[in-house]
């Protein structure tokens, strides 16, 4: 059974051993952090969702990403969700926002990285991840008018090419 510590909407720790799956007491949030990998030649990861993952099956992310657990440090999780993820290591670690979702009671925390590993080492997660692609902003763009990507990462990216 996997474990979260819950925290309060500012982010500060309130307690642990809150069992995934059940609901959140009011007030208190879980944190979920989210990384984007660019690889050293500018094109950026988007990671295909398996189809055993609901309404998000088949979309593609922009980033890894995955709650933190019990006792678990945000910067350690997004090591561990990255690998879990696709099996690599990155360099360059860098936090670019959080995002609180009241409705959802999540802290989102979403970082960057840069990866010089080859393309091709990407490894799947069964039962999380079915596909992968390297793409570039212009590409990312198009997949966004297909309604072909979700998720924080995207978003950040897509909002910052805005300006």
């Amino acid at each position: 059974m996997e474990l979260w510590d819950l925290y309060d909407r500012d982010g500060k720790w309130q307690r642990n051993g809150h069992p995934r799956g059940q609901s959140i007491p009011k007030g208190l949030y879980h944190l979920v952090v989210s990384v984007i990998i660019q690889h050293q030649d500018g094109d950026y990861l988007a990671m295909q969702r398996s189809y055993e993952k609901g309404t998000t099956g088949g979309y593609f992310e922009v980033s890894a990403s995955g709650a933190v657990k019990v006792g678990e440090s945000a910067a350690s999780a997004v090591r561990r969700e990255l690998q879990e993820e696709t099996g690599l290591d990155a360099t360059d670690w860098q936090r670019l926002c959080k995002v609180v979702l009241d409705e959802m009671q999540t802290i989102y925390c979403l970082y960057y990285a840069k990866t010089i590993m080859p393309k091709d080492h990407i490894q799947l997660q069964a039962h999380e991840t079915i596909g992968y692609r390297w793409v570039d902003l212009e590409a990312l763009k198009q997949m966004a008018r297909a309604d072909e990507v979700i998720g924080i990462g995207a978003w950040w990216l897509l909002e910052q090419a805005k300006q």
